[in-house]
């Protein structure tokens, strides 16, 4: 009897809470596809990039520093 109350209950639960996540927001003031910067060097790191992009827009980027580390060479 617990386990069947139980099993109710969860699928009670999965339902509210998708029902819940489900609800439309706005992340993002201006499509990304409405928003250009100019680059002018014509190499660049990526983390010059990101930093870049988030100087001269409203984008925040986070990415393990592992990635940002890597050295082409």
């Amino acid at each position: 009897m617990v386990s069947k109350n139980l099993l109710y209950g969860l699928l009670m639960q999965c339902l509210f809470m998708t029902t819940l996540a489900a609800h439309e927001i706005n992340a993002q003031i201006r499509p990304i596809d409405e928003s250009f910067i100019r680059l002018n060097k014509v190499q660049w790191d990526l983390a010059e990039i990101f930093r870049k992009v988030e100087k001269s827009t409203d984008y925040k980027f986070v990415l393990p520093e592992e990635i940002l580390d890597k050295n082409p060479n």
